[in-house]
């Protein structure tokens, strides 16, 4: 599945969020979260292990070091939405991005983002977006 949208979304005083309910089906069992520098992802079971397939690559042909593996290992952790379609942010994750009440969830194709809402990507305006329309037009679609 293609993950789309933006979403604004409240982290409940246990710390959990709702995954969009478009979603929800691909993120039952085999759910995964991981630090990036200015977000969290979240990714189903099929996304986790294209992703995690391909770093192992990259790991074996030394274009990721093994300290960089670890890290990123380090800071993953599986996750188990409810029956509402809600999982637990834990606290750690929340603390290295300052989200409190509050997270603006992108969907990025292959994953969820999960953003504090003062990090979040603004979406293009202006001469951003009229650029971006005109390359998007030329492109061979």
């Amino acid at each position: 599945m293609s993950y789309t949208g933006r979403y604004e979304l409240s982290v409940d005083p246990k710390g959990r969020v709702v995954v969009p309910a478009a979603f929800r089906d691909d993120f039952g069992d085999g759910s995964q979260i991981s630090l990036r520098r200015d977000h969290i992802t979240l990714y189903g079971k099929d996304g986790w292990d294209a992703f995690i397939t391909r770093f192992r690559e990259l790991r074996s042909i030394g274009t990721v070091s093994s300290r960089g593996f670890m890290t990123i290992m380090a800071s993953s952790a599986p996750v188990h939405p409810d029956t509402q379609g809600r999982f637990g942010l834990p606290q750690r994750f929340r603390d290295a991005h300052g989200i409190g009440g509050q997270v603006v969830v992108i969907g990025h194709d292959d994953h969820l983002a999960i953003y504090h809402p003062d990090r979040a990507p603004d979406l293009a305006v202006g001469d951003e977006l009229a650029a971006f329309w005109d390359e998007f037009e030329s492109l061979p679609l």
